[in-house]
């Protein structure tokens, strides 16, 4: 029978979706899986400005310190990039 657990990847997946959503409660949230990027994309549409976008690598959804990466540095991060992506690494966030 198989594990009815959802995987560490799509709960991580989930707890992006509810910081973004709770940080960015009017927007539109988007997200996809970027082959190319190999990363996760969010994208956060507010209908009458720049789109955000926040991607976080495929290696990072399988880390259990995720949730911590998580803070207000993101929200800002994403907030001064406008419309240029964000990348949130282990090390921290990249423009």
């Amino acid at each position: 029978m198989p594990d009815p657990r959802p995987s560490l990847a799509e709960h991580q997946l989930t707890v992006i979706r509810a910081f973004l959503r709770h940080r960015f409660p009017v927007f539109e949230l988007i997200d996809r899986f970027d082959a190319e990027a190999k990363a996760h994309r969010f994208t956060l549409d507010p209908g009458r400005t720049s789109k955000r976008t926040l991607l976080v690598p495929a290696a990072l959804l399988e880390d259990r310190t995720l949730p911590a990466l998580l803070t207000e540095a993101v929200v800002a991060a994403m907030k001064r990039a406008g419309a240029r992506p964000v990348t949130l690494t282990a090390k921290g966030i990249r423009y």
